[in-house]
Parts: structure tokens; C-alpha cells; sequence
């Protein structure tokens, strides 16, 4: 038996016992612990990491190491939420299989005089470290992925455009709120008043508009009313809900040809012909299925020229439009009146907002009347309830009824189908 195994069967010998808190270390003091351990570990193919600190009490302890009366040394563990001490808890360190400050790791690195709190790996350090540098980094991380300059948000603080929300709650309204979102700065009581006739003008068309239909057919399936008005948005497309856009694209053509100097009439009759020359179809902004006259439009072209009067607005789109109104009218040989998409692209544009968020507004617009026929099919007992009434069915316009191929036959010639 070596000389420095102690007696008794399964004692560590002291290069490999650990040193802590409760147990003192066997090895003498002031025995060449280092040189020993140094020695015993190039004996193992490692390399221990030089002492960090000149001579001196306390020298060969830790960083963490403080030394009580007596001279032994006392560790503090800068383990988060390790509760455990003495030669206990430094058999389980030993039994984790971690890293060393030097190239010997694990129980070599222990046998050579190294205590685990100046140069061992502890996982839940090292965890804790990640976390605590991931949430430094990750402020920096969000703030490259995503910029606004439309909200400012942090604990405790709101702010819209620079504003605190708790100075605009109660002071500004639904509009001036939209106004200031999407246009950065809060407008004039007038703007919004004006901004507010166009989104209340159209709100609802009833079932027989599409959005409508599909938000109470949603309904009748068993969705909840978001589904169902994420649904009816989902279908105001270029068709239906999306002529306000183009209208005001086209008039925004016009006014261009205004800015350079053209006249007004000249202005609208070069556009209707490159529109009836390249794009044909039917005037964005003109014209309605159901009726002979949108009882909607006139009225918010006379509030625009009300407005005009006063200042707020110029007027110029309004006269684009009644311009616009009057070449198709000369054309085609008969009035086709502004529908509800051309009189709110009217306002739209005098307000001075883009075209495609003429779309964005009419679905702000829309979606009070989405969610009203939401909320009353809701109240009613009708389910799965369709676009058609069960007794009126689709007119079928596929093969007729045909037999079914007898077994081994192969059908009918190429070029039969349907005989």
C-alpha cells in the first residue's frame, strides 16, 4: 500500500480527497501541494493552468476562498441554487462531467491538488451565465429585428407617436386615433370630422354584399365572431371592397397631368383612353349593381365641398371626380353615377392619404358592419346555414348521368366522352 493511502478499506488518498468547507485537506500544510498535483497530472497527459495569484496567505486558494480563524480555507460557491456543502456535494461536482480552465478534465484534474471552485465547470453557472448574457443581447437582437416609429412600449409606458396614451385616452377620437397611426402627426379637428363621414358612410351594404354574407354563413357554422370577421375581411378584394384603391389611383393620374399643367378636361380624357385602351373593363369608382344612384355618393361629395369651402380641403378631387363623371357619361351615352368606392377616394385623397390605404379604411370601414351581422346571426338559432335556400339548388353543368364501367371494360374511345 502506497505510503500516502491512509489506512482502512475504500479512504481516498489525499490528493484526491476534496477540500472544503467541512473537512480539512490530509495533506500537510505547507506541503508542495501544486508541485505534486503539477507533477501528477503530466504524468496523465494533462496540463494544469498556471496559479493565478503571486505567494502570499491564501495563495493556492480559489478566488471565492476566504480563510477563517484557524487558517482553513472557507469556499463561497457561486453556484446559483446549489444548496449543498462538504465532501457531498464535492463527489457529485466530481461526478458531472464538465470542463477545466487546462487541458486535464475530470478526476485528474482533482487528483492534482486542483479545488473545483477556482477552475471547475458547473453547469448551472454556466446556464445561468447564458441566461444573463442572452438577456443583455437580446434587447439588441429585437431592436435590429424589428423598428417602428409608430409605438414606443415598455413596462409601465405606452406611447402612440410620441404620445403617451394616457394624454390622448379621452381627449382624441376613433379618427384623430386612425389619423395619428397612419399619418404620424394629430390632425385638425375638421380633418377628422371629415375622416369620420367617409368611414361611417360604408359600413354596411347588407347580406347581398359578399362580406357580409360570409360573415353570417361563418356564424351559422359554429365559429367564434373574430373567425368570422377575419373571414369576411379576407374577401374584400379588388372586386368588392378594392375600387376605392383604383379609384383613387386613377384620379391620382389625373391630378399628376393638373400638376404639369394640363387642363382638367383634356387631364380626363387622356386617361379614360388609355384606361378603355389598355385596361377596359368597367371605371373604378363608377356605376353600382343595385343602384341606379348611390344614395351615399352625392351626399359625401357635398360634405367634401362643404369642407372645400371652409379651407380644410381643396376640392380638387372632387372636381376630378365630377369631371371623370360627366367624360363616361358623354361616352358611353348615358350617366354612370359615383358609387360609394369613388365618393370615399373622393375624401380620401383630399385628406392626402395613399391609395392602397383607401383599401386599409374601407376595411376599418366594413368591419363595423361585419361584426354587427356577426353578433345577430350569433343571437339566432339557424345553423350551417348557406348561401342558397335549401330549395334552390345550382344549375349542373358537368357530363349527364352515365353508367359505370362494366369489369374488364376499358371505356369509352378517346373523343367519346359524353356520347
Amino acid at each position: 500500500m502506497p505510503a500516502d493511502r491512509p489506512a482502512g478499506t475504500g479512504r481516498r488518498s489525499a490528493l484526491c480527497r476534496a477540500r472544503d468547507a467541512q473537512a480539512e485537506p490530509r495533506c500537510a500544510e505547507g506541503a508542495d501541494r501544486d508541485g505534486l498535483g503539477e507533477r501528477l497530472g503530466r504524468s496523465l497527459g494533462g496540463k494544469i493552468q498556471p496559479r493565478r495569484r503571486a505567494g502570499g496567505p491564501g495563495a493556492d486558494d480559489p478566488p471565492s476562498a476566504w480563510r477563517a480563524p484557524g487558517g482553513r480555507a472557507r469556499h463561497d460557491h457561486a453556484f446559483p441554487g446549489s444548496a449543498r456543502h462538504g465532501a457531498a456535494a464535492d463527489r457529485g461536482a466530481r461526478r458531472l462531467h464538465g470542463r477545466w480552465r487546462g487541458t486535464l478534465a475530470g478526476p485528474a484534474a482533482a487528483c492534482a491538488g486542483r479545488a473545483y471552485g477556482r477552475g471547475f465547470f458547473h453547469p448551472a453557472a454556466a446556464r445561468q451565465e447564458k441566461r444573463v448574457s442572452e438577456r443583455k443581447t437580446g434587447r439588441e437582437r429585437g431592436e435590429e429585428w424589428w423598428q417602428t416609429g409608430i409605438i414606443e412600449m415598455s413596462p409601465g409606458i405606452i406611447r402612440l407617436r410620441g404620445y403617451e396614451i394616457q394624454e390622448l385616452i379621452g381627449r382624441v377620437s376613433f379618427p384623430a386615433t386612425i389619423w395619428l397611426m397612419l399619418r404620424g402627426e394629430l390632425p385638425s379637428e375638421e380633418q377628422a370630422a371629415l375622416l369620420g363621414i367617409a368611414l361611417g358612410a360604408a359600413v354596411d351594404h347588407g347580406p347581398q354584399a359578399p362580406s357580409i354574407a360570409i360573415a353570417r354563413m361563418a356564424i351559422t357554422c359554429g365559429v367564434g365572431i373574430n373567425s368570422a370577421m377575419a373571414s369576411a375581411v379576407n374577401v374584400l378584394g379588388d372586386v368588392h371592397g378594392g375600387a376605392g384603391e383604383q379609384a383613387l389611383s386613377f384620379y391620382g393620374d389625373i391630378a399628376v397631368a393638373l400638376d404639369q399643367g394640363v387642363a382638367l378636361d383634356q387631364a380626363v380624357a387622356a386617361r379614360l383612353d388609355r384606361f378603355f385602351a389598355e385596361e377596359k373593363g368597367y371605371v373604378p369608382g363608377f356605376g353600382h349593381r343595385f343602384h341606379p344612384v348611390d344614395p351615399r355618393a352625392p351626399r359625401l361629395i357635398a360634405v367634401t365641398r362643404e369642407f372645400a369651402a371652409r379651407g380644410v380641403v381643396s376640392g380638387r378631387f372632387a372636381d376630378i371626380a365630377e369631371a371623370v363623371e360627366s367624360e363616361v357619361a358623354r361616352r358611353k351615352g348615358k350617366k354612370i353615377p359615383l358609387n360609394i368606392d369613388g365618393a370615399t377616394a373622393v375624401i380620401y385623397g383630399e385628406l392626402g392619404f395613399p391609395p392602397p390605404l383607401t383599401r386599409g379604411l374601407f376595411v376599418l370601414s366594413r368591419s363595423v358592419g361585419i361584426l354587427a351581422h356577426a353578433w345577430e346571426q350569433s343571437q339566432q338559432s339557424e345553423r350551417n346555414k348557406g348561401p342558397l335556400p335549401r330549395e334552390w339548388l345550382w344549375a349542373y353543368t358537368g357530363t349527364p348521368l352515365r353508367p359505370f364501367p362494366a369489369e374488364g371494360d376499358e371505356g369509352p374511345a378517346e373523343g367519346d366522352e359524353g356520347k
